[in-house]
C-alpha cells in the first residue's frame, strides 16, 4: 500500500468526515491528510453511518480507474486525531478487482492469507518462458555450434521448455480480469503474436530441409530472423506486463539486470564471432 492514496470516512458525535490521504509510509506521520493522487471531485463525497455500519461514497475523474482496490478498518475508538488527521493503523483489511465493464468483482484475498495473485503467476511465468528461456535458447544455437550434436539437443529442450512454460503463462493471462487497466489490449496483442512466432518456431522443426538442400538457407533465414523478432518482442513485452501491474521495483531489476547480462553476453559473443571470421 505505500505510495498508494487513500480515500478515509469516519463519523463523530453525527457528523461525517471524508479526507484523501497519501500513504506514504507505514507511520501515521508518513500518511498526511489532504495529499494524495487521486482527482476526486469537490463535494461529491458522503460518508453515513447506518445501524453500526459506514457507508462511504465518494466521485473520481480519471480515464483509467485502477480495478485492484484495497479495503482497510481501523482500529475501534480511535479516529483520526491531531490538528494533523493523523491515521491510526488499520486492524484488517481485504482486496478485490473490479472489472468496470461488467460491474463484477473478484476477491482478490486477504492481507497475510498467503495467496499467490493470478497476475503475478501469469507475469513470472511469462517472463521465465518468453524473456528468459528463448533467449537463452538462441544462445546455445547460435554460439555453441562448435559442441556437437549437444548444443541443437540443448537448445531445442530449452525452447520447447520455455514454450511449454510460455503457453501456461498466456492461459493465465486470458483468465485474468484486467478491465479498466491501461495499454492492457496492447500487452495482449503483443503476447499473441509472440505466441504465434514461437507456434511457427516449433512447427518449422518438422519442415527443416536437410542440410544439403537448396532450401536450407532460406529456411534459415526465416527460422533466426522470426527467432529474433519473438524474443525482443518477449523482453519488450514483460516490461510493458510490469508497468501494467505496476509491480514491485524487485522483478522490474531483477529481469533488466538479467537483460543487461544477456546484451552485453550476446555482444561480447558477436565480437567473438567477427574476430574468428576474420582468422
Amino acid at each position: 500500500m505505500v505510495g498508494s492514496s487513500a480515500v478515509v470516512g469516519w463519523a463523530s458525535n453525527g457528523k461525517g468526515m471524508v479526507k484523501q490521504y497519501y500513504l506514504g509510509g507505514k507511520s501515521p506521520d508518513e500518511c498526511p491528510a489532504n495529499k494524495g493522487l487521486l482527482k476526486l471531485i469537490k463535494n461529491k463525497a458522503v460518508v453515513v453511518s447506518r445501524s453500526d455500519r459506514l457507508y462511504l461514497a465518494f466521485q473520481l475523474s480519471t480515464d483509467y480507474p485502477q480495478p485492484h482496490l484495497i479495503y482497510a478498518v481501523g482500529p475501534e475508538d480511535n479516529l483520526p486525531y491531531g490538528r494533523s488527521l493523523q491515521l491510526p493503523v488499520h486492524r484488517n483489511m481485504a482486496s478485490h478487482s473490479f472489472n468496470y465493464t461488467s460491474g463484477i468483482a473478484s476477491n482478490a484475498g486477504r492481507a497475510g492469507d498467503g495467496t499467490f495473485p493470478r497476475e503475478r503467476q501469469h507475469g513470472l511465468l511469462a517472463m521465465m518462458g518468453w524473456g528468459v528461456l528463448m533467449p537463452i535458447g538462441m544462445m546455445t544455437a547460435r554460439y555453441f555450434r562448435q559442441l556437437d550434436p549437444c548444443w541443437f539437443y540443448s537448445h531445442m529442450a530449452i525452447q520447447v521448455t520455455g514454450f511449454a512454460v510460455g503457453i501456461a503463462a498466456v492461459v493465465l493471462g486470458f483468465r485474468i480480469n484486467a478491465g479498466g487497466l491501461k495499454n492492457v489490449d496492447v500487452h495482449k496483442s503483443i503476447g499473441i503474436a509472440v505466441l504465434a512466432m514461437a507456434s511457427l518456431q516449433v512447427m518449422a522443426i518438422l519442415a527443416r530441409p536437410d542440410k544439403t538442400s537448396k532450401v536450407r538457407r532460406f529456411w534459415n533465414w526465416y527460422h533466426h530472423n522470426i527467432g529474433r523478432a519473438a524474443i525482443l518482442l518477449a523482453i519488450g513485452n514483460v516490461f510493458l506486463g510490469l508497468s501494467i501491474a505496476q509491480e514491485v521495483s524487485a522483478y522490474v531489476v531483477s529481469y533488466g539486470v538479467f537483460v543487461a547480462v544477456w546484451v552485453v553476453a550476446v555482444a561480447a559473443f558477436e565480437v567473438k564471432r567477427c574476430y574468428a571470421d576474420d582468422d
